[in-house]
């Protein structure tokens, strides 16, 4: 019996071999000494005995070095191991002795993806489809490195036509699945999810997936159902199960029971850089500054080019003011990209802090230049020109975010505040009412409004400004500037009555 082995992607691994290895020994009359060795060496894989299984395939390659089927079960077993340099050398030994290898092909394009190089792994497997147009798992991988590049409708074709192959292929299911819950396509995504399980009850990153549909729906206890089956499986999913399970309790406003179980993730998988991200951000809730940026640094040294781990370690350096710190990771983050408009804005800003206008501005103006369409470099320019005494300068960067942001509430509030100045009360207005209306407890728009209902129509808008201040005093604290502002205004409005 001759039997082809195929990595595949994921889980399917553990699928895979469990088809292959479910028999014993026998071999047939006039089998070779190669032929022999290999059953022995499957069945040892079979068990688990990865070590027993590579020695006596290497055994059987110092037999027979042409043997592409020892190569290639060898180039598996390395794959297992994670040694995929042995095993890309064992394929590329492959495709010199048959060029017309499909395996090999599709063997070498899920190393690719391994690697994240998602444009060589599709060109390879498009070359195993093209030797092996049924072969399922060729387009389940195809299908995965396409999605790699974001050509996902062709990436979702390809998972279906694995299926189309295999109607039992329950890790293509759990993908599609996934890939809908991505594009908020709900319904297919739980068909998807739910035949991956009926298919394989073991399929645990389908319960995850499911799991996240739940939270979603905000539909808590649902959510810990699917993530608890999901911890039963291997450790990779198991980690992301418990993260999951931290997500439920940020959702829940729960965030001892979230850190309990991001430690527990991160205690099981020390290189979950996501993970120490979110338990950072509820540490800055909280205003453990120093905690907080010992997280960020663990995920940033885990994934050192990551954005928005980056950019929360500067907003924590900022609050800090660790400015050169700051200035340090802007620079840096630029050095990656140099048209990154948002760490030129950051940089910005933080000169910005210093009191350096000038060079506040020329990273303003770079961060434009980087991507005209970066709203809130625009508004920061805006403030900055404010602050300086350019208003009409000002009034035209706040124009230009409207344009590109039309829910920009600070855009709005500062452009009725320049007006209101000018005594333009009644155009005042209608930026500040649209600046409550997109925050209805956004306090400076309220406060602003409030002065341009009192000044304006002669005194008939002072009711509806003295609402707004009552409206500062409900949600703002008893000790806040804005509250006794409010109150003077309230005070200043019954006065007037008199």
């Amino acid at each position: 019996m001759n039997k082809e082995l195929i990595f595949c992607f994921a889980l399917v691994i553990i699928l895979t071999f469990q088809m292959i290895f479910k028999t014993g020994i026998a071999f047939a009359a006039g089998s070779s000494e190669v032929e022999i060795l290999i059953e022995k060496a499957e069945t040892f894989s079979a068990k688990g005995d990865y070590t027993e299984a590579k020695r006596i395939y290497l055994k059987a390659l110092a037999q027979n070095h042409k043997n592409v089927r020892v190569r290639n079960n060898l180039g598996v077993l390395y794959m297992v191991l994670g040694d995929f340099q042995k095993a890309l050398e064992q394929f590329e030994e492959i495709l010199k002795l048959d060029p017309l290898y499909a395996n090999a092909y599709e063997n070498i394009g899920i190393i690719l993806i391994r690697k994240f190089d998602y444009k060589r792994a599709a060109e390879v497997l498009k070359r195993a489809l093209s030797l092996n147009p049924e072969s399922h798992t060729a387009h389940y991988n195809y299908g995965l490195a396409l999605i790699g590049l974001e050509n996902y409708n062709e990436g979702i074709s390809e998972l279906k036509s694995a299926i189309g192959f295999n109607p039992s292929f329950s890790e293509a299911y759990s993908v599609l699945g996934e890939m809908y819950y991505r594009f908020d396509n709900v319904t297919e995504a739980n068909e998807s999810l739910k035949k991956a399980i009926a298919v394989d009850p073991e399929n645990y990153s389908a319960y995850n997936t499911l799991g996240l549909i739940s939270l979603r729906q905000a539909k808590h206890d649902a959510a810990f159902g699917y993530f608890n089956r999901a911890l039963k499986g291997p450790r990779n999913v198991q980690v992301v199960a418990l993260y999951n399970i931290a997500l439920v309790h940020i959702a829940k406003k729960d965030a001892d029971k979230a850190i309990e179980y991001l430690k527990k993730a991160t205690d099981l998988e020390p290189g979950f850089a996501a993970a120490y991200n979110d338990w950072a951000m509820i540490l800055i809730q909280r205003g453990n500054l120093d905690e907080a940026e010992k997280n960020f640094v663990k995920a940033i040294s885990i994934e050192p080019k990551n954005r928005i781990f980056n950019f929360n370690l500067i907003d924590v350096y900022k609050n800090k003011k660790m400015f050169k710190e700051a200035i340090e990771i802007c620079e840096y983050l630029i050095k990656l990209d140099a048209k990154n408009a948002q760490a030129y804005d950051e940089l910005g800003f933080i000169h910005s802090m210093t009191g350096d206008g000038k060079r506040a501005k020329e990273n303003y103006e770079k961060a434009i230049q980087a991507n005209p369409a970066y709203a809130e470099a625009h508004y920061h320019l805006g403030v900055l020109y404010d602050k300086s005494g350019f208003t009409d300068k000002a009034m035209t960067e706040y124009r230009s975010v409207l344009k590109l942001n039309p829910g920009h509430v600070y855009a709005y509030n500062n452009i009725g505040f320049a007006l209101m100045n000018n005594l333009k009360l009644d155009e005042a207005a209608v930026y500040l009412e649209m600046a409550v209306k997109l925050s209805p407890n956004f306090t400076f728009a309220l406060y602003n409004l409030g002065i341009v209902y009192y000044n304006r129509n002669k005194g008939n808008d002072r009711p509806d400004a003295r609402k707004l201040f009552m409206k500062i005093q409900e949600i703002e604290p008893k000790d806040s500037n804005f509250y006794k502002l409010a109150g003077d205004a309230i005070a200043q409005v019954d006065g007037s009555k008199k």
